[in-house]
């Protein structure tokens, strides 16, 4: 039986899903206790609309917020990394991507998502320029100039 979730139910998924389980679960236990209701095909094709609306929304949101890093990159040129070195330019602590995107979210005026990182690149352990790649959900979106630069 199909039906729609009401509450996270264990093994079966979070509120709002559409599941497959077994019609005793459903009739005994799912829809009495209220974590389901039985799902018509109406209501399917109408939550999957709202799914659909939802997705592009996000898509928007998403295509604002790259749009506005990539106009502060711009204007800014490379990110600037204040880091504490000795004499020779090695630095004390790596930069890690954290720092990165603290101080691309500090210089940009922007919140950024959690699920956007730096991609894999070599440790920076000296002062000097470097060019890396951010990414949002696993696909490339724009290179990052930084600059790290003696405190």
């Amino acid at each position: 039986m199909r039906v729609l979730l009401l509450a996270d139910v264990a093994r079966y998924g979070r509120k709002g899903n559409i599941v497959e389980v077994p019609d005793g679960y459903a009739k005994n236990v799912l829809i009495p206790k209220h974590l389901a209701r039985p799902l018509t095909e109406a209501q399917a094709r109408t939550i999957a609309q709202q799914q659909e609306e939802q997705l592009e929304t996000k898509r928007k949101q998403r295509a604002a917020l790259l749009a506005q890093i990539r106009n502060c990159l711009q204007k800014h040129g490379a990110l600037i990394i204040p880091a504490r070195a000795n004499e020779s330019g090695r630095l004390y602590t790596t930069v890690r991507d954290e720092h990165i995107l603290e101080q691309l979210e500090h210089t940009c005026a922007i919140r950024l998502p959690k699920d956007i990182a730096i991609q894999e690149h070599p440790p920076i352990k000296t002062v000097g320029s470097y060019t890396l790649t951010l990414t949002l959900s696993n696909k490339a979106v724009c290179t990052l100039s930084i600059s790290v630069q003696q405190e």
